[in-house]
């Protein structure tokens, strides 16, 4: 097994000059944002880069899961931090690896609750 490591940067081919599956490969990670389908290079119908595109999604999204599972986390944690009392929020930032931008954020957000729930 070989690992290649390309600079997306420094990857000038056009679409009608990618001839490897290297090349082909790369040129698809960089411009796999286009849209229009007008603008789709005819390799893009082959196989092997359909499978390595939808590979390429799904780790996209399992990214998008994870950061937002652990934002999901760090509220949770500085929430139940500043519900006991117990700490100052400098202390609640520290405990819980967060800013203290994040630990008012979180704060403004109980108080926003708690408003809620009594007119509720």
């Amino acid at each position: 097994m070989s690992f290649v490591a390309v600079e997306l940067e420094k990857f000038k081919s056009v679409q009608n000059e990618c001839e490897t599956d290297l090349e082909k490969l790369t040129f698809t990670k960089k411009f796999y944002t286009i849209t229009e389908a007008i603008q789709f290079p005819k390799f893009w119908d082959e196989d092997w880069l359909n499978i390595a595109i939808q590979e390429l999604d799904t780790k996209a999204k399992i990214e998008e899961v994870k950061a937002a599972d652990s934002l999901a986390i760090k509220t949770e944690s500085v929430e139940q931090i500043l519900l006991s009392g117990q700490l100052s929020d400098a202390d609640s930032a520290k405990f819980s690896l967060t800013s203290m931008d994040f630990v008012k954020s979180v704060k403004q957000k109980i108080s926003a609750d708690k408003k809620f729930d009594t007119y509720c």
